[in-house]
């Protein structure tokens, strides 16, 4: 008789102590009936326990997911925003684009911009949370940069998510041209005398960067003129340049090679003397 009750409270102490359970490697699923339990640790992959008891020891992840059935609490790390694709991944530059953004959590509350280094974001507007996977958004493009984007999405905790080069402003205008070839003069030119006239024709309203180069290719002079102002005006523009660089010193005499540019492209390339 002594013997038999002695394997029944060997039996109940089985159900109502665990002991520490650990895996160093895939998968430990784990069940603790009683009122304790030890440690539960897995430092690779997923770790799956369950406990029915009003305590439990340290369950944890060194790596990837936890994923735990606990009644009295839960634990794992959150799932991170993500970004899958974008739908239309491009649009012209002539109006607002609608655009869905597809991934994965989501909440109420996130923000949506266009990024480009140099430029200023463009910042997503009626956004619609459609549901964890989905946003809806309009982004005001028109006028804006042609070129490839990326897309970004944060949610109102600061967790972010980027998809690199995921959406591309194009344009329907034709580049602007140089119409003929464009002339300095007088050439030689005499600082003390006058300034000269650089002087070309423009198909278009456009931004023009005029750069000057001494025979050494070193940069010594440079302006900008917006589109549609004089410099940047369909038909002839006229440019003065008084002889002097950036630092307003007197350059000496010699031959400097003009360039005028549009959108980072070179437009046309003459020479002017300078001869006092």
């Amino acid at each position: 008789m002594k013997k038999r009750s002695g394997f029944i409270i060997f039996l109940f102490l089985l159900s109502s102590v665990a002991f520490a359970a650990t895996s160093a490697s895939n998968i430990i699923s784990l069940e603790v009936f009683g009122g304790g339990g030890g440690d539960a640790a897995s430092t690779n992959y997923i770790l799956h326990g369950k406990a029915r008891g009003m305590g439990y020891g340290i369950h944890s992840s060194s790596s990837f997911r936890m994923g735990d059935g606990f009644i009295h609490g839960s634990y794992g790390l959150p799932m991170g925003i993500t970004i899958t694709s974008v739908s239309p991944v491009g649009a012209i530059n002539v109006s607002a684009a609608s655009v869905s953004i597809f991934g994965s959590n989501f909440i109420t509350g996130v923000t949506v911009r266009l990024t480009k280094p140099g430029y200023a974001d463009i910042s997503g507007e009626s956004v619609a949370l459609i549901n964890s996977g989905r946003i809806d958004c309009t982004f005001n493009i028109t006028g804006m940069k042609p070129g490839i984007w990326s897309v970004e999405v944060e949610n109102p905790g600061g967790e972010a998510a980027i998809l690199q080069r995921g959406f591309t402003i194009g344009s329907t205008a034709k580049p602007v041209e140089i119409i003929g070839k464009p002339a300095a003069y007088p050439s030689p030119m005499n600082p003390d005398k006058g300034p000269a006239t650089i002087k070309y024709n423009l198909t278009q309203d456009a931004p023009v960067d005029l750069y000057l180069y001494n025979i050494s290719g070193t940069r010594i002079w440079e302006a900008h003129y917006p589109a549609g102002s004089a410099g940047g005006t369909t038909g002839t523009n006229q440019i003065l340049w008084d002889g002097y660089n950036a630092f307003s010193q007197e350059v000496p005499n010699g031959i400097y090679v003009y360039q005028i540019s549009s959108g980072g492209r070179t437009l046309a390339t003459g020479k002017v003397a300078v001869f006092k």
